[in-house]
């Protein structure tokens, strides 16, 4: 689900990818692959077993302007929880410079997505349910990359329309 790619200072492109609950790292020279495993080991960067409150799905990269990375992940089970994991990469890409954190801002589902503007980061992601209208697309705004993060003003962004030409747009 939900790939993620980016180009690294090491110049090769990194996918991050889900695949049932777990996240897993590809590298390639080229945006459109061939892409192999990123780990040496052939294992995924996040198991399911991991962060068993999280549903380790929906990763996205986001690289600060100072070149630094950031890794975020995460969903809920059943509709409800979601949870947002947040991590520092090393400048391997496929190791955590410090241990991940939960960063779970007001009416997160899923799906995060990092932009900055002007100073401000702001976590874009899915709230409410992927299967009905309730699913749209909600932000938060921090200071820094990794949080804390308020609920956006102008929240959600994106919703189903009162005629229901669009609907449910999630991530």
């Amino acid at each position: 689900w939900a790939p993620a790619v980016v180009k690294a200072g090491d110049g090769n492109y990194y996918m991050y990818v889900s695949v049932g609950s777990e996240i897993w790292a590809g590298v390639s020279p080229g945006p459109l692959g061939p892409w192999k495993n990123a780990k040496a080991d052939n294992s995924p960067l996040i198991s399911f077993t991991a962060y068993p409150e999280v549903h380790n799905i929906d990763a996205d990269c986001f690289i600060d302007d100072d070149g630094q990375a950031y890794l975020y992940w995460g969903s809920g089970f059943n509709w409800v929880n979601g949870h947002c994991m947040a991590a520092k990469l090393n400048p391997d890409m496929i190791s955590f410079a410090e241990p991940p954190k939960e960063i779970t801002p007001p009416y997160y589902f899923e799906g995060p997505h990092m932009v900055k503007r002007n100073g401000k980061y702001y976590l874009m992601f899915s709230e409410g349910k992927a299967i009905d209208a309730t699913y749209q697309v909600g932000y938060a705004v921090g200071d820094h990359p990794l949080g804390p993060f308020t609920e956006g003003a102008n929240r959600p962004i994106l919703s189903t329309s009162a005629d229901s030409t669009t609907y449910g747009p999630g991530h």
